[in-house]
């Protein structure tokens, strides 16, 4: 077998293809592989040219194939599924996982852009053969010239890495076509029947489209009919600008309605932020109105901030829960962590600013967490 040249590695968010096991069990895997695919082609095949005939009047008064509708039906080339199934079919029996990644970007990222919404389409239905995920019921039906649906094809698939491979083909596939056409791949996406493919097809699309343009990709996802979605994929736009914008990242965050991946995600985000620009970070969750349903959130976010500040001046941090949160869970939490932290590398200046706070609860949960730390290493061998 010639081997495709070599390129580089996809995107670090595509999930790699499982490692090739003992040559007995690849080799039954690489004939369960060619088992299926050939009974999925003939099926195919078979319903292609038995309703080409019939629904040739009907599909030509319709619109142009370049305005179909996502959620259609779109003819599939037996040509184009022969050179897919083969292709797949042999990097499944490659045994070294780098060079089979590297072979399988390099040939989707070789398919002409006109072909690859149907080699999506292709790999969506392979996928729905494979899948026994009762998340993932029913299948999809074939793909055909028809409007109409036929019977789904389930095709046992007991190792699961037919479905792996076809996952990894999809989602790279996927992640290439936003690069050249973002606005056609989540066009397509966002038309995908609900379940687990469409909701990680929608991130795939957002964290790519966001790494190019963040400004449009935000566009697109605010325009998410279903808020569920709208929500789901601008977080995960937000996750993605936390690298390079994180005041943007935040800010759009704020917008979505209060929920524990909202609020856990903010917190993660406001710690980022401070380890790289403290002042920046304190400053904006300083401004946020504390007399209001948002005060609960602007102290979550002054604690996260002073336990990651406790890294480098505990001393500081520690002041800062103790002057800028109220008494109550945030303040806390700040202080058991920033005294934890700090114990570790300096458990005598830790319970010097101890003993000096108020007597109070605060002081209290200080003693306590720094009694916790020495009864902790008393007890360790």
């Amino acid at each position: 077998m010639t081997k495709l040249p070599q390129k580089s590695h996809p995107p670090t968010t595509t999930p790699r293809p499982s490692r090739a096991r003992a040559f007995p069990h690849r080799a039954l895997t690489f004939a369960a592989s060619i088992l299926l695919i050939s009974t999925a082609l003939l099926w195919l095949t078979t319903n292609t040219n038995t309703n080409t005939n019939t629904n040739h009047s009907s599909n030509s008064s319709t619109r142009s194939p370049s305005h179909t509708h996502p959620r259609e039906n779109t003819p599939i080339s037996p040509h184009l599924l022969q050179s897919l199934t083969t292709t797949l079919t042999s990097l499944t029996n490659e045994p070294d996982e780098t060079l089979r990644l590297q072979n399988l970007t390099t040939y989707l990222h070789s398919i002409s852009p006109t072909n690859i919404r149907p080699t999506l389409e292709a790999l969506r239905h392979l996928l729905a053969l494979t899948d026994q995920s009762p998340s993932n019921s029913p299948t999809l039906p074939l793909i055909t010239t028809s409007q109409s649906e036929v019977e789904p094809l389930t095709i046992p698939d007991p190792s699961g890495s037919n479905h792996r491979s076809l996952g990894t083909s999809f989602s790279l596939l996927l992640h290439h076509w936003t690069t050249l056409d973002p606005a056609a791949a989540s066009l397509w996406t966002q038309h995908l029947p609900p379940g687990q493919l469409r909701d990680q097809s929608l991130a795939d699309v957002a964290i790519e489209w966001s790494n190019l343009n963040l400004t449009e990709s935000t566009k697109w996802a605010q325009q998410l009919p279903n808020p569920t979605d709208r929500d789901t994929t601008l977080l995960t736009i937000a996750a993605e600008a936390l690298r390079t914008d994180p005041l943007t990242s935040l800010q759009l965050t704020t917008t979505l309605p209060q929920s524990p991946e909202r609020d856990t995600f903010l917190t993660h985000a406001a710690m980022e932020w401070a380890t790289q620009d403290l002042s920046s970070a304190l400053e904006w969750a300083r401004q946020i109105p504390s007399n209001n349903d948002n005060s609960p959130l602007r102290q979550t976010l002054i604690s996260a901030i002073a336990t990651a500040w406790s890294d480098t001046d505990p001393e500081s941090a520690a002041r800062l829960a103790a002057l800028d949160l109220p008494a109550g869970r945030p303040q806390s939490d700040a202080v058991i962590a920033i005294i934890t932290r700090w114990a570790q590398t300096n458990p005598q200046a830790a319970t010097q600013w101890a003993q000096q706070l108020p007597p109070g609860t605060l002081q209290q949960t200080a003693f306590d967490s720094l009694n916790s730390l020495a009864n902790a290493r008393t007890t360790t061998p």
